[in-house]
């Protein structure tokens, strides 16, 4: 989502040839400090810095869908990017039920043949047994063995290269992340939701408030 940023409070410091200002995001109306420098320097050819722009907070980076559009099918993908959009709208409500849609979804497309789909809880429990989640490390163990093309880089690491040390240490991060910080991050986020489930049902919470209310 893209959105017009209306400025305010500017001021212009000369000897640093910045220019500071502030505004009111218009889609979410969190109060945002803009910084440009070496505009005007740069415009009259006494620098050749490029001009820079800097803004706090920084805006949340999402998920990027589109590298990923051969990878997802096309209901996943649609479900997810406006969930994106109406968030970044500022709908709330909309967001919540896209959500839903979302997840929805993604297992329906693994459930077996012959599944029904009850609740959505019901729905991600039948559709495990469908996910190849354990592919990688049983890929892994195979490029392992004796004939594995991967212990032969392993067994002859005298005379490794740099192109197969850098894949070598990749492989490693994708096992801490596929490992570690995956689980951990869905452990934390799982939490953080069980949290905001006891606020709202806590009375005066800011249930049923409306979506520019609770954005605010």
């Amino acid at each position: 989502m893209q959105v017009v940023f209306s400025t305010k409070r500017r001021t212009y410091d000369p000897h640093r040839d910045t220019l500071a200002c502030s505004a009111d995001c218009p889609a979410c109306n969190t109060e945002v400090h803009f910084w440009a420098t070496n505009r005007v320097a740069h415009s009259t050819g006494d620098t050749d810095e490029v001009p820079s722009l800097y803004m706090m907070p920084d805006a949340p980076q999402r998920l990027d869908l589109q590298p990923l559009a051969d990878l997802l099918p096309s209901n996943v993908m649609q479900f997810c990017q406006s969930a994106q959009d109406v968030f970044d709208s500022g709908n709330l409500t909309a967001t919540s039920i896209m959500v839903q849609s979302a997840i929805d979804a993604i297992f329906t497309g693994f459930l077996p043949d012959g599944n029904s789909k009850t609740t959505l809880s019901r729905l991600i429990h039948d559709s495990i047994e469908s996910m190849d989640l354990d592919f990688p490390l049983q890929q892994l163990s195979r490029s392992l063995r004796p004939d594995g093309h991967m212990q032969e880089l392993f067994t002859n690491n005298e005379n490794v290269n740099r192109e197969t040390a850098d894949a070598q240490i990749r492989l490693v991060e994708k096992l801490v992340t596929y490992l570690y910080v995956i689980p951990g991050e869905f452990k934390q986020l799982d939490k953080e939701l069980e949290n905001l489930s006891v606020l709202n049902r806590k009375p005066g919470s800011g249930k049923g408030q409306s979506d520019t209310q609770a954005a605010a």
